[in-house]
């Protein structure tokens, strides 16, 4: 059941009160609203009934589908990641972390990208590592594209793809491949079973992975 308080902020315009839902958690089990709410981006926006001004609430929040085995602790604020995991550890059991995908993630983009990837019923390790490979495969063809960040995405239409691009733009999109998928999932097998958990599943814990197999190769 989805858990929250009413309260106010100020309008970053006219600095009128406004009332604003802050959920502590966010339950999408039972096919919740909030879930197709938050994947639109409407969930975060509001409006101040003064003057009109439209503004995004970002904060903290835990996100649970347990019919599909996800929790998500979203977390705008990266420095407070210590504080994060020990919330996670004193709310789960060991029990319940066995068999859940428990992730802490920063960033409304990466929030979205962690709910589509387990919807598509993939495993997000898998998809970092192949996002790994596609970053490394883009920029050794084009070295001189500033690519700093890639992410999977579900179209409206239902295409699975890769969006790479720097701070302030899109730069290309690849094809997610299926079959390129399950040679990953098939070639990292030994590997995640001995480094892959945690967390923080991300781009920086595939570098990380990769680093440690160059490292067992040496």
């Amino acid at each position: 059941m989805s858990q929250y308080d009413v309260k106010q902020v100020a309008c970053h315009q006219c600095q009128a009160p406004i009332d604003v839902k802050v959920y502590e958690t966010i339950d999408v089990t039972d096919q919740s609203p909030e879930r197709e709410a938050i994947l639109s981006g409407e969930f975060f926006k509001v409006k101040c009934p003064e003057c009109g001004y439209e503004g995004m609430a970002d904060y903290g929040f835990l996100y649970q589908d347990l019919q599909k085995g996800l929790v998500l602790f979203y977390e705008p604020d990266p420095s407070f990641f210590e504080e994060d995991v020990q919330v996670l550890k004193d709310t789960f059991t060991p029990e319940q972390m066995a068999v859940t995908t428990i992730r802490i993630v920063h960033g409304l983009p990466n929030l979205w990208e962690k709910i589509q990837i387990r919807e598509a019923g993939l495993d997000d390790r898998i998809v970092e590592l192949q996002k790994y490979l596609v970053f490394a495969g883009f920029h050794q063809q084009m070295p001189d594209q500033p690519i700093k960040h890639i992410l999977y995405q579900v179209t409206k239409e239902g295409k699975a793809q890769f969006l790479l691009g720097d701070d302030r733009e899109l730069v290309a999109t690849v094809a997610f491949d299926q079959g390129q998928y399950d040679l990953t999932k098939d070639s990292f097998a030994q590997e995640l079973a001995r480094y892959g958990g945690g967390f923080f599943i991300n781009q920086q814990w595939a570098e990380w992975l990769m680093a440690q197999l160059e490292q067992d190769q040496d």
